[in-house]
């Protein structure tokens, strides 16, 4: 019986050990599966991570090499528009500096002249007594002759006069219409010169500020949201790229070559920083009033530019492109201060010769026109131009105007040739 019980025990004993290396082994084995199942998560997530890696530097990449571009840009106008303001004012100085010429020469001339004058005052006063001599002696003698009433004597005599002033006038004709041949060259060159003397002076550039500086760690990370949804939200609203500098990791960069775009985003950002009141909603609000602000301030650049050259009405849709030339530049040189400085010479010019001063002061704040649209539609400047002016009903003397001021077609306006 006790054999039994031992063998019994030792049987127990034995199914235990062997349980428990059975355990052991499958223990051992869902180990080694999570090892492996671990290390290929692991393996897939840094696959992941170094994919996610490559994709950002290359996202951050492209997007500094954007923003370089933008600056660079921007610097090759500051610089064109620095060179050109140089040499306007250079041109400034070496035209006032002929202008005090011309005018001491003037002044010379003007003594000179006034002094034939006198000259030529005595002369004349003295021949008036000679031909009045010469007159009456000629009736006496036409009267002495005895065919000839007196009456008769003054006719003979004013007719042969009448000849002699034809005549006389046809020479003085003649000779004026060679010296204004002569002159016209001159002449127009003095009124060109005077024009850009008393034309506009220069104008700073403006609105070429691409960044906005976000001072509060908190407000940046807020406007840059979870997983940057917040910042690529504004820029899927705006059409711009949003890329914080490298260097001041407080100064945000709006990325587009759209200047009203960038007008967009900057209020945005700017809008959403002062209020701290961050999420999708209020984006799309702060979105919605920058466009309508921005509209607005495109109408009230447009009434005040129309109403300070007193050019008359223009409609409302046309007064907002004029405002859009404020935000474009070309070469370096705001389009919009270019266009007035324009229309002022044009209606001082105009005015010398004669000309519709309104129409003149239109042709040229309208000769670039097209400009305000040229990146949005297709075409160019002067095509795009003249179809504005078409559209909202301009003098055919305008459209010529900006149709030929590149040599695209035939000037046929004397105004045209202005601007």
């Amino acid at each position: 019986m006790l054999y039994i019980v031992i063998l019994g025990v030792i049987a127990a004993i034995i199914g235990v050990s062997c349980g428990v290396q059975l355990q052991k082994r499958h223990f051992q084995q869902e180990i080694d599966d999570a090892k492996a199942t671990s290390a290929k998560m692991i393996a897939e997530a840094q696959a992941d991570a170094k994919e996610k890696s490559a994709k950002i530097l290359a996202d951050g990449k492209h997007q500094t090499l954007d923003y370089k571009e933008s600056i660079e840009e921007e610097l090759d106008g500051y610089q064109t528009d620095n060179v050109s303001r140089q040499n306007r004012i250079e041109q400034r100085q070496t035209g006032l500096k002929q202008t005090e010429d011309r005018l001491d020469q003037l002044h010379q001339r003007l003594a000179s002249e006034t002094h034939q004058v006198n000259e030529k005052k005595d002369a004349i006063k003295a021949l008036r007594q000679t031909a009045d001599d010469l007159s009456r002696k000629r009736v006496e003698t036409l009267q002495q002759r005895g065919d000839m009433t007196l009456d008769q004597a003054k006719h003979e005599i004013l007719d042969q006069l009448r000849v002699a002033l034809d005549r006389e006038k046809d020479v003085e004709l003649k000779y004026q219409d060679d010296e204004a041949q002569v002159n016209a060259p001159k002449l127009a060159k003095m009124m060109a010169d005077d024009a850009i003397q008393r034309g506009p002076v220069d104008m700073p550039r403006e609105h070429i500020e691409h960044a906005v500086q976000i001072n509060d760690g908190n407000t940046k990370q807020k406007l840059i949201g979870k997983d940057a949804q917040n910042i690529r939200y504004i820029e899927s609203l705006t059409g711009t790229d949003l890329v914080f500098d490298p260097e001041d990791a407080h100064l945000l960069h709006v990325v587009t070559q759209d200047p009203l775009r960038r007008e967009v985003a900057k209020k945005v950002i700017t809008n959403l920083v002062v209020t701290k009141q961050i999420n999708p909603e209020s984006i799309e609000r702060q979105v919605e009033t920058a466009q309508t602000d921005l509209m607005n301030e495109l109408r009230r650049t447009g009434e005040k530019v129309v109403g300070s050259l007193h050019i008359g009405w223009m409609h409302p849709d046309l007064l907002k492109i004029i405002g859009r030339l404020k935000y474009r530049t070309s070469y370096g040189q705001n389009v919009l201060n270019h266009s007035v400085e324009v229309a002022d010479i044009a209606w001082m010019l105009a005015s010398e010769l004669g000309l519709n001063v309104k129409i003149a002061k239109r042709a040229g704040l309208l000769h670039d026109i097209g400009k305000a649209i040229d990146r949005e539609v297709d075409g160019t400047h002067v095509e795009l131009g003249v179809k504005i002016a078409e559209a909202y009903n301009e003098d055919p003397q305008v459209i010529n105007s900006i149709a030929s001021h590149h040599g695209d077609v035939e000037v046929t306006t004397p105004i045209a040739h202005l601007v």
